[in-house]
């Protein structure tokens, strides 16, 4: 078996948040309050170094409500790692902005609409748009890069139009997403009630202009080339795979890493054991959800039904936008 490099940790500083999103997949989570200590970030870092990783991809919850936010970005960027951060970018203190300017090259944030009532109402906080919009537009030219990450649910299908015209407008980079996952207490999450039904996914498909685009495989990274370590120190393969790898409060990184059986499990996969996937026609232009397949029916080789939906919607759409 070939060698796999960890090139992307993500790390959860703490899921904490100062919004209270309908959609938020940590709803019913314990430990909402706790902080990853920034002494056990610093480890991780480290042993991340060792194993040859690039990025770092810092989210929460917050994650500037950690209250060593600057520190730790500070480290993350002096040990020569590419930093990133997922963010509501709702409540910064000048400090953190300056913080987040210095060190980050990347920022994702969070934006739900173009018109302040209905992303407020997301987000279950007053003014949390303008707050946001204004943070945004301080580290735009800052920083290298600024991405908004929308999610379309019932409560702002809608408004679709608003917000594409919204991004243009203002020159912003945005990435789309269908999908609300299931919590991540392992119950069933009154979350999902959020998703947009099948006519508005084929909807905005067929209005945001998907073209065929070919990925290499239908075996994701999560486990390959990446980890998730959530504010408790346990490893996963990514956030939305909800199975353990392992505890860094007892096991090193690099044990982790190169000694998980489950790990090796996924390393081992060919495309013949995805069958129903290696045989669809929107395998090229499907982007398959180990996690969401294992959280749905405990087997991460068989694809969700939300998965599969979305992966055939954008396959009839695109050949549909291809012949235009």
């Amino acid at each position: 078996m070939r060698p796999f490099i960890l090139q992307n940790i993500t790390i959860e500083l703490t899921r904490k948040c100062n919004l209270k999103c309908i959609h938020c997949y940590l709803q019913g989570c314990e430990n909402r309050e706790q902080f990853i200590p920034m002494e056990k970030v610093i480890k991780i870092l480290k042993e991340a170094s060792k194993l040859g990783t690039i990025k770092v991809v810092f989210t929460g919850g917050e994650p500037t409500l950690h209250p060593h936010f600057c520190e730790i970005l500070a480290k993350a960027k002096e040990m020569g790692f590419a930093v990133s951060l997922l963010s509501n970018l709702y409540n910064l203190q000048d400090v953190k902005l300056e913080a987040i300017k210095l060190n980050c090259y990347e920022v994702g944030f969070s934006l739900y609409w173009a018109v302040p009532d209905v992303h407020d109402k997301i987000t279950g906080v007053r003014g949390s748009f303008f707050n946001t919009i204004k943070n945004v537009n301080e580290l735009n030219g800052t920083i290298e890069r600024t991405i908004a990450n929308v999610t379309i649910l019932k409560e702002n299908i809608k408004h679709w139009g608003t917000l594409k015209d919204y991004f243009n407008e203002q020159n912003l980079s945005y990435q789309l997403n269908f999908r609300v996952f299931a919590g991540l207490n392992g119950e069933k999450s009154a979350n999902i009630e959020c998703m947009i039904g099948e006519e508005d996914i084929k909807n905005v498909i067929l209005d945001y202009k998907i073209s065929p685009k070919k990925f290499p495989s239908l075996i994701c990274k999560a486990g390959r080339s990446f980890i998730w370590v959530d504010s408790r120190g346990f490893a996963y393969p990514c956030v939305f795979f909800p199975y353990p790898i392992g505890n860094l409060e007892v096991e090193s990184l690099e044990y982790i890493w190169n000694n998980s059986q489950f790990l090796n499990k996924l390393r081992s996969l060919s495309i013949k054991k995805f069958t129903k996937c290696s045989n669809c026609d929107a395998k090229y232009v499907c982007e398959p959800c180990m996690g969401e397949n294992y959280a749905e029916s405990g087997n991460f080789t068989y694809p969700s039904k939300t998965n599969c939906r979305i992966g055939r919607y954008i396959y009839g759409v695109s050949k549909l936008n291809e012949n235009k």
